[in-house]
């Protein structure tokens, strides 16, 4: 913080005020599946997106402890997809997980992975099956935090 403090210290304070802008977004509490198609997107790019229990900006202290537990769950899938990836055996190219905000109230998990050719349902279940695994760690930890 000091070495952040005195690279700034000689930068003027900048006087303008922006107001955070708060959006509502009438949200589906029923499961909702879509699929999009595009004549140019050569491959099937797949992303599932699942609600979060947490949402609004300013976050509880055990809703920051969740979301903190969750990103390290989310680094370390991300690395066993990357693995997983580099293998012969791997059904896709690419697969991640992560956090994106649908607005400045709601968070969305999500998992994405773009299939090899003809992997499509391998891809999806191993995924699913790595995601659930994750959850089910992650879950246990919390009611163990508690």
């Amino acid at each position: 913080e000091k070495t952040v403090a005195e690279i700034m210290k000689d930068i003027p304070a900048s006087k303008e005020r922006t107001e955070i802008q708060q959006f509502n977004l009438p949200l589906q509490s029923k499961k909702e599946i879509s699929f999009i198609k595009d004549k140019e997107q050569k491959n099937t790019v797949v992303n599932i997106y699942f609600r979060n229990v947490y949402s609004g900006v300013q976050l509880s202290q055990n809703q920051l402890k969740k979301r903190l537990m969750m990103q390290m769950a989310e680094g370390i899938l991300n690395e066993r997809f990357a693995a997983v990836s580099k293998t012969s055996q791997s059904p896709w190219t690419v697969a991640e997980v992560g956090e994106y905000n649908i607005t400045n109230n709601y968070v969305y998990e999500y998992l994405g992975f773009l299939p090899k050719q003809g992997k499509f349902t391998q891809s999806l279940r191993k995924c699913l099956c790595y995601q659930k695994t994750s959850q089910r760690v992650l879950q246990h930890n919390r009611s163990d935090a508690s």
